[in-house]
């Protein structure tokens, strides 16, 4: 399994979270990394409407849900192996 590390900005506010529930059967980190990147460079969470619902979901449940569009912004996005717990 792999993580998801993500970083977001919406005007000054900065909100950073994990995310596993996306990237599970993957071959190899290489696989992992190219359809995370391909996510949310391109596809469902490069959008507003999404990225404000994982904001609310993951920071903070009184974020208001944004109308699609590109005024947050993916700050940083990395990837890694789980750690076996």
């Amino acid at each position: 399994m792999y993580v998801a590390t993500v970083t977001l900005k919406y005007g000054e506010r900065i909100f950073n979270f994990q995310q596993t529930e996306c990237f599970w059967n993957f071959r190899d980190i290489t696989e992992a990394w190219d359809r995370l990147d391909f996510m949310w460079t391109e596809h469902n969470y490069s959008c507003d409407c999404n990225r404000s619902r994982l904001i609310r979901e993951h920071c903070d449940p009184e974020f208001s849900i944004l109308e699609c569009g590109d005024k947050v912004e993916l700050v940083e996005l990395a990837v890694r192996e789980a750690d076996d717990e």
